[in-house]
């Protein structure tokens, strides 16, 4: 679930990249940060952020916008560990994707682009026709590592949760 995830988020910071909008380079090196800081932080950040009594995600909740009566035990209860724990992966991972398809749809010509919006093609097809077929290969390879790095991701679980809700 978090492949699909970071798939569909790297995708979004790749064509917001790829917009002409300000200050580009700062939110590039931005979205970079969870990516390049080292695991361990990551996980003891959303350590603090998930804790049950302390945690900044509980506060927001209950005492900021009041959406439940008390808080929850994120990375202490069964139904809740494993999406936090994704959670985390997916944060962690999803510049990788971004920057992979940027770097992909920088390399298609802009003259594909021209040739499909002189055609008629909209917005949506041109992504469709173009962006993704020249995407295809960096895709597949992102995809690849990405699944064997998820599955091999072993301190963000131990970290959180110390092997799970009550041991399991």
């Amino acid at each position: 679930g978090s492949v699909v995830f970071k798939l569909g988020l790297g995708m979004l910071m790749a064509l917001v990249l790829t917009s002409n909008i300000r200050f580009r380079s700062f939110f590039t090196g931005v979205l970079l940060v969870p990516w390049v800081a080292p695991t361990v932080v990551s996980a003891l950040n959303f350590l603090w952020m998930y804790d049950g009594s302390l945690g900044a995600l509980n506060y927001l909740l209950v005492k900021v916008f009041r959406i439940l009566p008390q808080g929850v035990g994120w990375l202490s209860e069964p139904g809740t560990a494993m999406a936090s724990v994704v959670a985390v992966n997916v944060w962690r991972g999803f510049p990788f994707f971004g920057i992979s398809f940027l770097a992909g749809m920088k390399a298609i010509p802009a003259e594909l682009y021209e040739a499909a919006a002189v055609d008629g093609a909209s917005t949506l097809q041109r992504f469709r026709h173009v962006t993704l077929p020249g995407i295809r290969t960096i895709m597949i390879i992102v995809v690849l590592l990405s699944t064997i790095w998820t599955f091999n991701d072993f301190q963000i679980v131990y970290i959180l949760t110390k092997g799970g809700p009550g041991g399991t």
